[in-house]
């Protein structure tokens, strides 16, 4: 098989009030996502500006220029990427302003489609629902700007699946002659407490699987809300080819074993555990060939 692919998602909306080491500041985000590479990440995703933690949320080209400037002069070859906005933040174009800032400084390793709609639904730690308004809007209309946006430049792309529908998404588009080269379909598979989408189990990634087929695109699982590295799923992406999501974004221990893990540290489980089914890891250099558009 293809050496695995292994991608740090290393902040997300994550707060240092529940686990220390997850990086806010520029510094702190350039430092961890080196700690990452080092221990084999290939791939490196952030966020920035968040609104949870006092920023703006206006996503600010140069807050991740700050933070990735030194990444990349240690190790020019990372491929790093962004978040996006959802479609309540307002037209696709201005959500994604961003990637074109990026883009033009050539510092965007790959961009990113999110390909549907989701109702951010969930409950507590009682079972009680959470009665939220949020949903994280994604039309079939920008969805399809997202695809021509990264096709026209050459860019390999990460497309976010939050359920079913959205990979029927991506086959049809897949189909149709649409879909940017150089895709890499992220499965999300959900902790206990989210009602979205379908649960961390491997029942789940094999439903996802059977419709994924035989169409040749690399796959990634990862779970947000849960803790991956105590769950099937890494070591049955890495028997069955795909790829694997670690980071402080995903990551929540609901054991109470542990709750402040750094990224680093959940890269290197995932390292040792393909040593251990005899998969090889890819580098950044791999991991940009098997993504070549």
């Amino acid at each position: 098989m293809e050496p695995l692919v292994i991608e740090a998602a290393i902040n997300g909306e994550s707060s240092p009030r529940r686990n220390p080491n997850v990086p806010r500041s520029s510094a702190e985000i350039a430092a961890e996502a080196l700690a990452s590479l080092a221990a084999g990440a290939a791939v490196i995703h952030n966020h920035t500006d968040e609104v949870l933690f006092g920023g703006t949320g206006n996503l600010d080209p140069q807050l991740y220029l700050d933070a990735w400037a030194p990444v990349l002069a240690e190790r020019p070859d990372a491929i790093l990427y962004p978040t996006m906005a959802g479609g309540r933040e307002g037209p696709i174009e201005p959500r994604y302003a961003h990637f074109a800032a990026l883009y033009e400084a050539g510092v965007l390793g790959m961009g990113v489609a999110d390909s549907g709609t989701l109702n951010l639904a969930s409950r507590k730690a009682d079972g009680t629902v959470v009665p939220n308004t949020a949903v994280y809007e994604n039309t079939p209309a920008d969805i399809a700007w997202m695809y021509a946006w990264n096709r026209e430049r050459g860019l390999p792309i990460h497309v976010s699946i939050f359920e079913p529908g959205g990979l029927r998404l991506v086959l049809a588009h897949h189909e149709a002659g649409t879909l940017p080269p150089g895709v890499k379909i992220q499965f999300y598979l959900m902790g206990p407490r989210s009602l979205s989408g379908l649960p961390a189990e491997p029942w789940a990634l094999e439903a996802y699987l059977q419709l994924l087929g035989d169409a040749p695109i690399p796959w990634m699982v990862g779970t947000p809300g849960a803790d991956i590295g105590r769950t099937d799923l890494p070591r049955m992406a890495i028997e069955r080819g795909g790829h694997v999501r670690v980071g402080l974004e995903d990551h929540y221990d609901h054991s109470g074993t542990r709750a402040t893990p750094s990224n680093a540290e959940l890269v290197a489980e995932i390292v040792e555990l393909a040593a251990a089914c005899g998969r090889p890891v890819a580098s950044c250099e791999e991991t940009k060939a098997l993504l070549a558009p």
